[in-house]
């Protein structure tokens, strides 16, 4: 009903009439788009985040970086988090593309998320940013895995700038937990010293 209702919305609320609302109905479409693809499988789900991803992108046409900062960061933010559930669904290259276009957008974001004016919002997408890249590293093989893990590392350290475990404990532990995975998997491609100082990590 949430979906359909924004819908009927865009009927009124079109690009051309009066586009900032079309933008923002846009990005509310998406956000009940993925929310509802969380709750599928299969053929539906995918259905469900290929038309978030599109709700998003239309709101971008209007959301940009010299319009509207705030709004940029916030639909890059969320198209990049939809993008990265829908590249479970494609594989070779196509799946590497949506991979690389999620990272995109969300590094789009830190364009307004800075550490100095946004602290809370910076830690949670460089995060989110490591969490893709580890992904993303699971589809490679040989330097370029050991590449994107290294990225995820430093994504997650920069999130550490930010959550402490005084200030953040649920957020500090979760970021240490997909920390430790992609060291352990960094390790996985080392031998002797190097592996065991991965692992220590």
């Amino acid at each position: 009903e949430a979906i359909t209702a924004h819908r009927e919305a865009l009927r009124v609320h079109t690009y051309d009439s009066f586009p900032y609302e079309y933008a923002g109905t846009q990005n509310n479409l998406g956000n009940a788009l993925w929310s509802q693809a969380a709750s599928l499988a299969g053929e539906e789900k995918r259905r469900k985040l290929n038309e978030a991803v599109a709700a998003y992108k239309e709101a971008l046409r209007v959301d940009t970086f010299e319009t509207a900062p705030s709004h940029y960061a916030i639909r890059h933010n969320n198209l990049a988090a939809a993008m990265k559930d829908q590249a479970v669904f494609f594989t070779g290259e196509e799946k590497l593309r949506i991979f690389n276009e999620a990272i995109s957008a969300y590094a789009k974001a830190l364009r307004v998320f800075t550490f100095k004016s946004d602290p809370g919002h910076y830690a949670s997408v460089q995060h989110n940013i490591g969490v893709a890249l580890w992904e993303h590293a699971r589809c490679l093989t040989g330097e370029a895995k050991a590449k994107k893990l290294a990225e995820a590392v430093a994504a997650y350290g920069e999130a550490m700038r930010v959550w402490d475990l005084r200030s953040s404990p649920e957020y500090y532990a979760t970021n240490k937990q997909n920390l430790g995975n992609a060291l352990r998997d960094m390790a996985g491609s080392m031998t002797g010293a190097e592996k065991r100082r991965k692992l220590n990590d």
